[in-house]
């Protein structure tokens, strides 16, 4: 299970390579996650480096489903940009 961590990780593609050895083939990853990025720096504050978080997962693993984040009460932004997934490992 990944919420809302992918989105702030520098290096987002060695980050999914630790879910997938971390997981059996056939195993399944539940995701939160936004569309945009936030990754912190020193001088910049927070920064979109443009990459997706959505299309990475998917170049290592099947989507079973999305669906859009659709909270009670959620916060616009978040309804409007936020996203759930189910992911799975190759078998």
């Amino acid at each position: 299970m990944s919420v809302w961590v992918l989105q702030h990780c520098p290096d987002l593609d060695a980050e999914i390579e630790r879910l997938y050895a971390a997981l059996k083939p056939g195993g399944a990853l539940f995701v939160v996650d936004m569309q945009h990025r936030a990754i912190p720096t020193v001088a910049d504050g927070w920064v979109d480096d443009g990459m997706r978080v959505e299309p990475a997962l998917r170049k290592r693993f099947k989507c079973l489903q999305m669906i859009p984040f659709a909270a009670p009460k959620a916060p616009s932004n978040l309804l409007n940009s936020a996203w759930i997934g189910l992911f799975q490992k190759p078998l």
